[in-house]
């Protein structure tokens, strides 16, 4: 949500983390994409993930939000960062086998 969120480290972990934890269901055909909307707090916990942008597949948006829940936490944000938290738009994506 932060367009001066300067931690680009921090952000590039946040994805690694999330990513190693996501697989595109079988039978799903390239070129999907989702949009998941999340929060994380000031201690590294993730709340409240969510669809934002569907791709129109029920199977492949459940499968992004799975991704977020069962990484469960995160690393705390950066000491730098004065905010209590800091909301996140992920897009996960599928460009087929």
């Amino acid at each position: 949500d932060e367009s001066n969120f300067e931690f680009a480290y921090y952000l590039q972990r946040v994805c690694s983390m999330i990513a190693g934890n996501w697989t595109a269901p079988s039978g799903v055909p390239g070129g999907m994409r989702v949009e998941v909307y999340f929060r994380i707090g000031r201690d590294g916990s993730l709340t409240s993930p969510r669809v934002e942008t569907s791709s129109g597949n029920t199977y492949f948006d459940q499968s992004a939000v799975r991704a977020v829940l069962v990484t469960g936490h995160l690393p705390p944000l950066p000491m730098g960062w004065n905010g209590s938290d800091l909301g996140v738009h992920f897009g996960f994506e599928y460009t087929g086998p």
